[in-house]
């Protein structure tokens, strides 16, 4: 991902990251996520198949608010174009400035990370936005479903940049299952990189779906290292290729959350006697060549496929209560 310190790149980086804040501040309600969208800056398309649009705008300097005003009416402008022939739930314009309105005097309320309705403004910012509405007939727009949020992003210590959202990303783990704690760094980088990418894609059509940000959990919670029984009898040599062809399979595979479900399901459905990490143990025996073919193993060596597709096999069933709790935390 392109950080380099010019307005552009910034403009990115801020939009690539506030699109990650309100996707998890709305988690349970979202199904897909697309940055730079056919409309807006961020769309979240919900469950109930309504949207909701933000505009994202930001500043390179805390102290910068020559241009505050304007990119707010800029950003109402284009947030009416979208009410006039959408049916949404919100409407959110999102800055990094702590001053959005350039009034000194409301500062305090726009203090650190800020998400305020229309009717909680101080009263001269909603004048503001009343003169805007007014002056540019801004007739679609729904003060009740229009909110302010700040989201503090500045400096060029990028650990400093992303706290906010890296603290968000803890706040979700945590809530989510215990042993997804401690990762939050390293989900950001994956979710920044799909974000990115993402709004880099010529096809709008394209988004990123809730289910696949999903996946990047499981995928972190189920690194194969090199000391897993399943590969004690390899050589050094063989174990690097199985691992990097494990990396290469749960990364790329297809339908991802969904290979998760029918891998449980059967395992649900599996009859035996065997309990615990015996009937783990027969499962993985009994349906690893049916898995195989599911799997595009060309590319892999035919004496390492076996074994490939029994850890991710393994890893799925360990992980179990995890895929649980993320579903019914996140609403899958």
């Amino acid at each position: 991902m392109n950080r380099n310190a010019t307005p552009s790149s910034f403009g990115w980086d801020f939009q690539v990251n506030a699109a990650i804040v309100l996707m998890l501040e709305n988690i349970k309600l979202v199904k897909s996520v697309r940055v730079e969208g056919k409309k807006e800056d961020i769309e979240l398309l919900l469950e109930n198949k309504k949207y909701i649009y933000a505009q994202a705008k930001s500043v390179m300097r805390i102290d910068d608010y020559v241009n505050v005003r304007s990119k707010l009416r800029a950003g109402l402008e284009t947030l009416n174009d979208d009410a006039m022939h959408c049916d949404y739930q919100k409407l959110i314009y999102v800055t990094n400035s702590p001053n959005p309105f350039n009034i000194e005097n409301t500062m305090s309320a726009f203090y650190g990370r800020s998400r305020l309705s229309y009717n909680d403004l101080p009263q001269s910012c909603k004048e503001i936005i009343d003169n805007e509405i007014s002056n540019k007939s801004l007739k679609y727009i729904d003060k009740s479903e229009l909110e302010i949020h700040v989201i503090p992003f500045f400096t060029d210590d990028f650990l400093q940049r992303y706290r906010v959202i890296k603290d968000g990303i803890d706040k979700f783990l945590f809530e989510l299952n215990n042993n997804t704690r401690g990762m939050a760094s390293e989900l950001l980088e994956i979710w920044q990189h799909e974000f990115f990418q993402n709004c880099t894609k010529g096809n709008l059509d394209l988004v990123i779906r809730k289910k696949d940000l999903m996946w990047s959990i499981i995928v972190l919670q189920s690194q194969l290292h090199p000391e897993h029984s399943l590969l004690e009898e390899y050589d050094d040599g063989e174990i690097e290729e199985i691992i990097r062809s494990y990396r290469y399979l749960i990364n790329n595979r297809c339908e991802k959350f969904e290979f998760i479900s029918q891998v449980l399901f059967d395992f649900q459905a599996f009859i035996t006697d065997e309990k615990g990490n015996k009937k783990i143990a027969k499962f993985i025996a009994a349906k690893c060549n049916e898995y195989k073919n599911v799997f595009k193993l060309k590319e892999i060596r035919e004496e390492i496929q076996d074994v490939v597709v029994k850890i991710i096999l393994q890893k799925i069933i360990i992980n179990r209560f995890l895929v649980n709790d993320i579903a019914k935390k996140v609403n899958l």
